[in-house]
């Protein structure tokens, strides 16, 4: 048998000596750190000492070496002044962390913080908040990556490395970082594999209707201007509130945007109506969304001629019964007011046009006339 305790040396006959002997006596293959324990009911054995860092526990009833896991198979009652870590006893199968009233939980690396929880509280990269009673400190610290990742086991967008904003992995669908890593600034990533990358729904339960300077929405953004330190700064006369930008492979360009006095800029393409007649394309369209007449026989252009000109939107025209809020039943499209907007220019040149022709031939009728009225005069005193 293997690591039995026995005596040193067997011979025939034990003496007093070797009984008393401290050194007679030895398990089999006995080191130095070995442990002593009771293999069965009648034999003690040898336990070889373990590695570093490895831990005593239990083994099929029998003392083993193993590395350091903390087990619990029975809960324990948590006190409230203790330090203490464990099951819980109320059958939950909770594990709890607990420290006396008024500390806090910290997780170290090199005696350096990294993440402190206290009370409703927990700070990451931080160890306060002054501004903060209840929820989620970060502090990236000198990092300029990510911040916050939301990731769906389902997602693949394909996309790593990208050209623009920060790094990704494939099944990131949304991220957090820092705009700028001297000057600060929120950067949000949307990320998807088909077409709509950043969706925001409000849910409001009461209507504002106003159409004042005070006026609110459900949603409801606002810029504000600061004076670099806790006051409000004054924005200058044209300064942009608001930005809609396009980017492809080409480079940034911006299509929107609404500045401080409340108006609208786009950057758009300039188009006429050449092969159309500008006062009948428009008097049309009106009838379309007024008379919900596609055809009629006073139409010079049908609903088919407003959508090849970019007017109305193809597939768009719908019904919409408004009758619950006194407006009756509609007829609704997606219109391209950028477009309508250079209709109506080209209608004011035709009109324009029109006007000095008529004016010019006024002025023609005016001189016809006076040469007549001379001649009909001079006839008159012959």
């Amino acid at each position: 048998m293997a690591n039995e305790f026995r005596h040193g040396t067997v011979g025939a006959a034990l003496s007093q000596a070797e009984w008393e002997s401290i050194t007679g006596h030895a398990f089999d293959a006995q080191a130095t750190g070995d442990i002593p324990y009771a293999s069965s009911a009648t034999q003690l054995s040898r336990l070889g000492i373990g590695t570093a860092n490895q831990l005593l526990y239990i083994s099929s009833g029998l003392p083993a070496w193993g590395v350091p896991t903390l087990i619990w198979t029975a809960g324990v009652a948590i006190t409230a002044g203790n330090y203490q870590m464990g099951r819980d006893a109320d059958a939950t199968n909770q594990l709890h962390f607990n420290v006396p009233t008024g500390t806090s939980f910290e997780w170290s690396r090199n005696d350096v913080s990294n993440m402190v929880l206290t009370g409703q509280t927990l700070f990451l990269g931080d160890t306060s908040n002054a501004n903060m009673t209840a929820g989620i400190t970060i502090n990236q610290g000198s990092n300029s990556d990510q911040v916050l990742a939301l990731k769906g086991s389902l997602i693949n967008h394909g996309m790593t490395t990208l050209p623009l904003g920060q790094d990704t992995e494939i099944d990131d669908y949304c991220t957090f970082g820092k705009a700028d890593n001297t000057n600060g600034g929120m950067l949000i990533q949307g990320l998807v594999g088909a077409n709509v990358d950043f969706e925001m729904d409000g849910y409001a339960r009461t209507d504002d209707t106003g159409k004042t300077v005070d006026a609110g929405a459900p949603h409801y953004y606002r810029t504000l201007r600061h004076d670099g330190a806790n006051a409000f700064g004054a924005f200058a006369v044209n300064s942009n509130l608001f930005a809609i930008v396009k980017r492809d492979s080409a480079s940034n360009a911006t299509r929107f945007l609404f500045d401080v006095e409340g108006s609208a800029h786009a950057d758009v393409e300039w188009i006429t109506f050449d092969q159309y007649d500008d006062l009948a394309l428009a008097r049309d369209f009106q009838t379309l969304m007024l008379t919900q007449n596609r055809f009629g026989p006073n139409m010079l252009y049908h609903y088919d001629a407003l959508v090849e000109a970019g007017i109305v939107g193809e597939h768009s025209l719908h019904i919409e019964d408004r009758r619950s809020d006194g407006r009756g039943i509609e007829l609704r499209g997606m219109v391209n007011f950028t477009r309508l907007a250079m209709l109506h220019h080209g209608v004011l040149l035709q009109l324009g046009e029109h006007y000095q022709s008529h004016e010019q031939r006024i002025v023609q009728l005016e001189q016809d006339n006076a040469v007549l009225r001379r001649q009909l005069m001079g006839g008159s005193n012959a």
